[in-house]
């Protein structure tokens, strides 16, 4: 299995993430290991984001990877949980640059999964505690079609 990508956000700033928009930030007062971590503050429906992409041959990023199985693995932690109904809060782009599967957090603290069409694959079980750093593995593919979908925290 070839590596194609990481960001501990250890350059300080968003230089490692192929772009960012909203609301967000590279802070140092809440890390789970290092000096830096992501921060994604949004208020009321503003959403912020560090999107990843494969890079070319060349060093430049792309606009989505283009693999047959994609594994991710990443920390999150929740500080405060969606008040009602329930927040985006990872995206997974087909190799064509459009969403493949998302997962969101609702207001319970459950992590939900939806597929590109928007239709929710499932619901987890286990409810997730506020400022408690949690491991996130996600299994899936950027082709077409559907595929393994597999969610472990």
């Amino acid at each position: 299995m070839a590596l194609l990508n990481f960001c501990g956000w250890e350059t300080g700033d968003s230089s490692e993430a192929q772009s960012s928009s909203g609301t967000n930030s590279v802070q140092t007062s809440v890390v789970r290991t290092g000096t830096y971590a992501f921060r994604a503050n949004p208020t009321t429906t503003a959403v912020g984001n560090h999107r990843f992409a494969k890079h070319s041959t060349a060093g430049v990023a792309t606009t989505a990877f283009g693999v047959a199985t994609l594994y991710h693995r990443f920390y999150f932690r929740i500080a405060t949980a969606p008040a009602a109904n329930e927040e985006q809060f990872y995206v997974v782009l087909d190799n064509g640059g459009s969403d493949k599967c998302y997962l969101t957090l609702n207001s319970s603290r459950n992590i939900k999964a939806y597929d590109n069409a928007g239709s929710l694959i499932g619901t987890g079980s286990t409810t997730l505690s506020t400022n408690t750093w949690y491991r996130i593995e996600l299994q899936t593919s950027t082709g077409a079609g559907s595929t393994t979908f597999v969610v472990k925290i």
